[in-house]
């Protein structure tokens, strides 16, 4: 059970990620964009969901890999449910752990 929730959370994380704070969906909105129109029109403005909502990528990935691993229950629905709401804090969490980071570095490099 708890390989599950962990790698339930991982996969929020990866999603979030690709998301929210890669900017690979965008780059993927205009190879799109450009194929469609024949290199015409390079716009990333157009929706492509569900892979430009991590709420939405959430959670339809959870629901696929609870299905994958036969664990589709009403809890692991409600812990995806939950996973997908939480999508927008994850990125905020992981930019928050980046910028640490970034401080604690500049405060070292001061130091020497």
């Amino acid at each position: 059970m708890w390989n599950h929730i962990i790698n339930l959370i991982c996969l929020t994380l990866i999603i979030v990620f690709i998301v929210d704070l890669s900017g690979a969906i965008d780059t993927l909105k205009l190879l799109i964009s450009r194929l469609i129109t024949n290199n015409k029109i390079k716009s990333t403005n157009f929706e492509l969901k569900p892979f430009d909502c991590s709420l939405c990528s959430c959670w339809w990935a959870g629901l696929i890999y609870l299905i994958c691993t036969n664990n589709f229950t009403f809890t692991f629905i409600a812990f995806v449910a939950l996973l997908a709401f939480l999508t927008n804090v994850f990125a905020n969490i992981l930019l928050i752990m980046k910028d640490s980071i970034l401080t604690l570095l500049k405060i070292i490099q001061n130091k020497l």
